[in-house]
């Protein structure tokens, strides 16, 4: 019985390994015609308009958690 199920398992697993790196150039492909699709970062910053974004307030809280001194 071992020696079919050995050589059966063998089987399953590199066509499992066979059809996982036959189908990565396809979606690496994809994703990067996805990225050639965005636009650039610069073209992203020359639009931001300062005065339309959000001002967000915080506390300074750099007294809050002071490390404890050594004696």
């Amino acid at each position: 019985m071992r020696r079919i199920v050995l050589p059966m398992l063998a089987v399953v697993i590199a066509v499992a390994v066979a059809a996982v790196f036959l189908r990565a150039p396809s979606t690496r492909a994809h994703f990067a015609a996805e990225a050639s699709a965005m636009m650039p970062i610069a073209e992203m910053h020359a639009k931001i308009d300062p005065a339309k974004l959000p001002v967000d307030d915080f506390e300074d809280q750099a007294l809050v958690f002071t490390a404890k001194q050594k004696e």
